[in-house]
């Protein structure tokens, strides 16, 4: 999926858990949902965000591969785990439903993922095409929603 699309769905999904869950703080809230939503990508040098930090971003995409490691269930576990250890619960909370946002929908491409790579090899799949008609239509729904959101939580 395209980086605005990632950005789009994680600012749609820090809304839907600030209605849900009444979180303080919701800037810094939405913020760390938006910075896990496009961290996961960070594994491919081709990404914005992996073009920022090159040589990570090669380090990662050598070792694991894009939609490696960095696009399994446990990275997300593992950072809530840290921000917790170091009492940033909410931080962690919201950073985990970024980056989960990020790998639920790219379970939507073609490419796919593997949640949990590589204990299982169950590998979810869908039928948008990056930069496609498809995802551009599924990102004017994505705003729409946006929209929609912020109008009833204010």
């Amino acid at each position: 999926m395209m980086f605005i699309t990632h950005l789009a769905f994680g600012f749609l999904t820090s809304l839907l858990a600030i209605k849900l869950f009444q979180v303080p703080n919701q800037i810094i809230f939405i913020l760390a949902v938006i910075a896990g939503a496009i961290l996961p990508d960070i594994d491919y040098m081709s990404s914005k965000i992996g073009s920022k930090v090159r040589l990570l971003s090669f380090i990662l995409e050598m070792i694991f591969g894009h939609r490696g490691l960095m696009h399994t269930i446990y990275v997300p576990i593992i950072a809530f785990i840290a921000f917790s250890i170091f009492g940033y619960q909410l931080i962690g909370f919201a950073f985990m439903i970024g980056f989960t946002s990020h790998l639920l929908i790219d379970c939507l491409n073609i490419k796919g993922i593997s949640f949990f790579r590589p204990f299982n090899k169950l590998h979810l799949q869908g039928f948008i095409k990056t930069g496609g008609i498809l995802e551009y239509a599924l990102l004017a729904v994505i705003i729409v929603l946006i929209v929609l959101m912020i109008d009833t939580i204010l």
